[in-house]
């Protein structure tokens, strides 16, 4: 049975509706808008407590390597550690003197300040004002400079640039810029308090200033210029900052009551916000490293202990009214006056309790509420242009909101609006539009329409949740003008048309049961389509034409397989299918490609003779190797081997007649790597036997190819478990700047371990 409907059922389609406070996800589903600025939720420690270590700034690598600056409780002695996450501890890294007649005294931490990670140097600063550059990977000093500020407080890094505050005498402090060498470039001085330092990824720096009981935050540009006032922060003893993302600022500190120790700066509406529910103490706060992905915070509590804030994104507050809740709006057009509207289904979840959809409609035949707010007596264009910064855009937006929401956007010292007179102006609104009628009953999946007549159907779907949880909403369809089962009925069931209204809409129900199937048996074809089969349904598809695959095998590999079982068969047992069915598993598989953007290649088997290199193979234009290598080796292969000297190592390889290799070089994990094993052992023909071999990378020479010219062989590369020392592997430096030098001679700077 035929049944029309309009509606929405894609990401693409909720963006086309009229939105207030509601967003579109990842997966297609309109939801509450959620805050773009991060707040924080739990504060876990990170290792275990109590802490051996009493810290006093914390850093991590791009990697998300973390590391502490602090004091051994029990001993009092400082030092850098390093967090070992399996074990849950702090280790302490060897790369600071204690006092002593064998210490060299540039490498002596006598009371540890700040600390900022890169990707390969750990920044130091002491209370003596010496600055100390340590490598990542060899843990030994590249540089101290002695003296380089007065009274250092803070460390900051973008990832390239480093930056140190330096408090001064208290009147005078100064930011600087840390060159290679060690030498502070100073761009921005005469700072007042100076208390904190951070760096945004973008390499705007924030500054947090503490004199007189007051605080302030400035930020500029990393050459100092452009200096910008923030609002105040709103906290009793603010000590500590950490910069995000698109401008975003946490602020951390004590206060001795045990109410507010954080607070979050939201861009967007350019003030500070208390974050509730964490009543830690902190004094140092930094960001994880880029490769977290998370808008989660280190910090080092009053107690000396580590800490991760746990950031969450909570949804945002209807602009007028405050709550958490949103709407959509949606006029559907048929293009026929008098189009009787059905019925209205709705496919999505709700995430708590508190959460609920609402639905409203209204059928006409001509646009409704399209008239400006300005049309309204009292709503000039300023106050029109208030409303709708608020997301109140038409009279439709405006009969629906409460006359206190109203005033309070409308509102400005000079020209306040009391709630009566915002009362006029919504009933103004509602008096120029048809009512609107609840769809009955409230956030019913599937619903009868009553009385909907009109060309036109506009629907108002209204979204409430609470601060941590939404509705999802991710289908909706209007049905209209249809056929009914009771057409099916005879026709003394259709004489009296009250009666047969009563079973047009009693037989809906069953309707909307047997449309589902319907559905899925228009459908049913898609199940025997490689490309199209749902991803459950691939193992059964793949029995119906005798294949197969391991359930670890890539989606994309079974689908390749399904598809080409034809070809594969007919030429099952014969060195031409293994390679072919090898192929299938390694295109889709590899890991590191030099293929296509898409990750999945086009190559296809190599020939079974001659240099068997995949087709598409060899050496491309600008000297890059081939996606893969794939050929297949037989003892017949050895026949073109006239001199026994040379044919004998391909010999003892094979190990005779009836045996053969599959030679493969791809980037497999090893995984991937035992799973082309499986496959080819369970493909071999009878009465052989075969394995496959995993090539090392190798080099091509060509035409106009020279060594030393236009050729060089890279550096021998180290891979545990796989190389020889001397033939592919060789002992080096770690890094040009880690080496013992002048600050880190053998037994002076740094130790055997």
């Amino acid at each position: 049975m035929t049944t029309p409907f309009v509606g929405t059922a894609s990401g693409e389609g909720w963006r086309s509706w009229e939105r207030v406070n509601v967003e579109v996800d990842a997966t297609g589903a309109a939801r509450l808008a959620r805050d773009p600025t991060p707040t924080y939720v739990a504060a876990e420690p990170v290792a275990s407590l109590p802490s051996p270590v009493e810290a006093v700034d914390v850093g991590t690598t791009p990697l998300g390597e973390l590391y502490a600056l602090g004091r051994d409780r029990g001993s009092g002695r400082p030092g850098l550690y390093r967090h070992v996450p399996d074990a849950g501890t702090l280790w302490r890294v060897p790369c600071f003197d204690e006092p002593g007649v064998d210490a060299t005294p540039e490498t002596v931490l006598t009371d540890p300040r700040a600390l900022c990670v890169t990707a390969d140097t750990l920044f130091v600063a002491d209370a003596t004002g010496a600055l100390h550059a340590v490598s990542v990977h060899a843990y030994q000093h590249r540089w101290v400079a002695a003296g380089a500020a007065v009274d250092p407080v803070a460390l900051a890094t973008d990832g390239e640039r480093v930056f140190l505050l330096d408090r001064g005498d208290g009147t005078d402090g100064t930011v600087g810029r840390v060159g290679a060498d060690g030498t502070v470039a100073v761009v921005r001085e005469g700072l007042v308090g100076a208390r904190d330092l951070a760096v945004a990824p973008n390499g705007v720096l924030a500054v947090l200033l503490v004199a007189d009981g007051s605080a302030s935050l400035e930020r500029f540009a990393p050459d100092g210029s452009a200096v910008t006032p923030l609002p105040a922060v709103g906290l009793p003893a603010p000590d500590c900052l950490v910069a995000g993302g698109s401008g975003a600022l946490l602020v951390g500190g004590t206060d001795p009551t045990g109410g507010r120790t954080l607070a979050r700066y939201r861009p967007e509406a350019d003030r500070f916000e208390a974050v509730p529910g964490i009543d830690v103490g902190w004094t140092a706060l930094a960001p994880p490293g880029p490769g977290d992905g998370s808008a989660d915070r280190y910090g080092v509590t009053v107690d000396g202990d580590l800490r991760r804030l746990e950031a969450a994104r909570l949804t945002r507050p209807h602009p007028a009214s405050g709550a958490h809740e949103g709407r959509l709006l949606r006029r559907f057009d048929t293009g026929e006056p008098g189009t009787e509207w059905h019925r209205l289904s709705l496919d999505g979840e709700l995430s708590g309790p508190a959460t609920a959809v609402r639905v409203r409609y209204r059928a006409t035949d001509a646009v409704v509420g399209a008239e400006p707010l300005e049309s309204i007596d009292g709503i000039g264009p300023t106050r029109a242009d208030r409303l709708r910064a608020a997301g109140v855009r038409t009279l439709t937006d405006l009969e629906v909101l409460s006359p206190v929401a109203v005033a309070a956007v409308v509102s400005s010292p000079e020209r306040p609006v009391g709630p009566t007179e915002a009362a006029a102006w919504v009933e103004s609104a509602a008096e120029r539009a048809p009512a609107w009628t609840e769809l009955a009953p409230p956030g019913a999946g599937d619903a009868l329409l009553a009385g909907a007549v009109g060309r036109y159907l506009h629907v108002r779907v209204e979204l409430v949740g609470e601060p941590s949880a939404s509705p999802a909403l991710r289908t909706l369809r209007a049905y209209f003008d249809r056929d009914s089962y009771l057409e099916y009925l005879p026709g003394v069931y259709r004489e009296d048309d009250r009666s047969a209204a009563f079973l047009r809409r009693f037989l809906a129900a069953f309707e909307t049961v047997f449309e589902g199937v319907e559905a899925s048996l228009d459908g049913s074809g898609r199940y025997f389509d490689p490309a199209g089969a749902p991803a459950e349904g691939l193992a059964w598809l793949a029995e119906w034409v005798g294949v197969d695959a391991e359930a670890a095998w890539p989606e994309a590999a079974t689908r390749d397989l399904i598809g080409r079982a034809h070809d594969l068969h007919r030429r099952r047992g014969t060195p031409a299918g293994l390679l072919e069915l090898v192929d299938v598993y390694v295109g889709h598989a590899a890991t590191a490609r030099i293929g296509g953007p898409d990750g999945t290649g086009d190559a296809t088997p190599g020939a079974t003779r001659g240099d068997g290199l995949a087709e598409g193979g060899g050496t491309g234009d600008d000297g890059t190797p081939p996606e893969h290598y794939l050929s297949l080796l037989e003892y017949p292969d050895l026949d073109v081997v006239e001199e026994p000297d040379a044919r004998a190592p391909f010999d003892r390889l094979l190990g005779g007649p009836g045996r053969f290799l599959v030679l493969l070089r791809a980037a497999l994990d090893a995984e991937d790597e035992r799973a082309v094993d499986r496959l080819v052992a369970g493909s071999t023909p009878a009465h052989t036997a075969g394995e496959v071999v995993h090539l090392r990378d190798r080099v091509r020479l060509g035409d106009h190819t020279y060594l030393g010219v236009n050729a060089a062989l890279t550096d021998p590369a180290f891979r545990v478990e796989r190389s020889a020392l001397g033939t592919d592997a060789v002992l080096e430096e770690r890094e040009p700047a880690g080496q013992t030098t002048l600050h880190g001679r053998l037994d002076e700077g740094s130790r055997l371990a």
